[in-house]
């Protein structure tokens, strides 16, 4: 596993605010993401296909984002999921 630490200076509040700095940015990726697969789901291409092209494009991903994309065979879905899987 890779990490970087940055020196923010002394006040302790300022690595709060890189943190959230960072997960404003992974939560905007997630949705970008989310975006394009339903986009290309709507136009007939699979979750697979989909999922495979994302991960050339973004390596370095672990199985884990695999296991929650690619639903169960036996999986029921509705508009607004009601429990989360992963």
């Amino acid at each position: 596993m890779w990490f970087h630490f940055a020196d923010v200076g002394d006040e302790a509040r300022l690595g709060n605010v890189m943190k959230l700095t960072g997960n404003f940015y992974i939560g905007a990726a997630i949705e970008l993401i989310a975006e394009g697969m339903t986009m290309g789901e709507r136009a007939g291409l699979s979750r697979e296909t989909l999922l495979e092209y994302y991960s050339y494009m973004f390596p370095g991903g672990d199985a884990h984002g695999t296991r929650c994309a690619v639903p169960h065979p036996h999986a029921v879905f509705t508009a607004i999921p009601t429990q989360v899987a992963c």
